[in-house]
């Protein structure tokens, strides 16, 4: 689906940069994955994205990517078909070592297209 990611990151571009598994070596680059801001800071409902089974992996000079469990285009593979919707808007927290160091807000080209307006209702 056409869509646009917007990164806001909250770190300087040489620690986002850092985030490279060939510099840090793959065990060290998976510890630092797969270690979780406080639970404190975490927003409700939202996980680590990773397949079932596997490690949270970070996404090389980007981060972890949490996704929130009850966004509609997820349903689908979480088990609640009737629940999905196709994506239109999401919202992403992203992590590393750790901390949160990224917000990303998703929307698609189509729902960009559709508004007559810029009023939108923000969620989460």
């Amino acid at each position: 689906m056409p869509h646009f990611d917007f990164h806001i990151y909250i770190v300087a571009k040489a620690e986002r940069d850092a985030i490279d598994s060939a510099a840090l070596g793959d065990a060290q680059y998976l510890a630092k994955s797969a270690a979780q801001p406080a639970a404190e800071e975490r927003a409700p409902g939202f996980a680590a994205l990773a397949a079932p089974g596997t490690p949270v992996v970070a996404v090389p000079h980007m981060g972890v990517h949490w996704v929130d469990l009850s966004a509609p285009e997820l349903q689908g593979a979480l088990g609640n078909p009737q629940g999905y919707k196709p994506f239109t808007t999401t919202f992403i927290h992203g992590a590393w070592d750790g901390k949160f160091i990224f917000d990303e807000p998703m929307v698609t080209r189509a729902f960009i297209l559709g508004r007559k307006t810029a009023a939108a209702t923000a969620s989460r």
